[in-house]
């Protein structure tokens, strides 16, 4: 911008903008806030942008898609955009906090007896193996025997719980963004119960193959 700058005024290399005075300075960001219509009030700003990330963050997990949330709101409402750092430092805080939120919603749907099952999934068997790893087991070749043996599979699975209501109004992008995208939305549901029981209410999940 500096060089692009020089060479329209054809200034030479060495010379360098400066408002000299914090005064100069003051009222060089005036004009351009005027020119560009934007208004700067950096607490309304803040206050708006928070709310925009909360209300996304219900459905989205990125943070890049959280900061440009924010961004496309105070720009609909011609405020001088915050620095990218204050919008990270948002967008990862009210992440973290709206994700500790529905993980403890969560447990609290499953109660006593599903957070046990879950907890029992991480037991580890004579043959050096979890539960939950046998689970995770991916199907093999289809033989009938092997169709019986993932109709057991899927019975054992809905024998956790029923994870319809442990999720219910958990928005599908917000699962499937710690998860993985699934093609088998039940399976989906179970996975992803199974991670936020056993990890409790942290800001991540495990991923694995189901």
């Amino acid at each position: 911008m500096r060089g692009g700058g020089r060479r329209c005024l054809e200034l030479a290399d060495d010379v360098w903008p400066d408002h000299g005075a914090s005064r100069s300075a003051k009222a060089h960001r005036k004009l351009v806030r005027q020119r560009q219509g934007v208004k700067y009030d950096a607490g309304r700003a803040r206050a708006i942008a928070a709310v925009a990330i909360r209300k996304a963050a219900q459905a989205e997990n990125n943070p890049a898609d959280l900061i440009n949330v924010a961004i496309e709101e105070l720009l609909r409402l011609r405020l001088e955009l915050l620095g990218y750092t204050t919008l990270e430092d948002l967008a990862t805080s009210i992440r973290a906090e709206v994700n500790a939120t529905i993980f403890a919603t969560i447990l609290q749907r499953m109660g006593e007896a599903g957070r046990a099952r879950m907890e029992g999934l991480l037991v580890v068997g004579p043959d050096g193996k979890s539960t939950f790893n046998r689970l995770k087991k991916p199907a093999q070749r289809a033989t009938w025997s092997r169709l019986r043996d993932q109709v057991a599979w899927l019975d054992q699975v809905d024998a956790l719980g029923d994870t319809d209501a442990w999720l219910d109004g958990i928005a599908p992008s917000k699962i499937a963004d710690h998860r993985g995208v699934l093609h088998d939305q039940r399976a989906l549901t179970r996975q992803v119960t199974a991670r936020s029981t056993l990890f409790g209410a942290h800001d991540t999940f495990l991923t694995g193959t189901p």
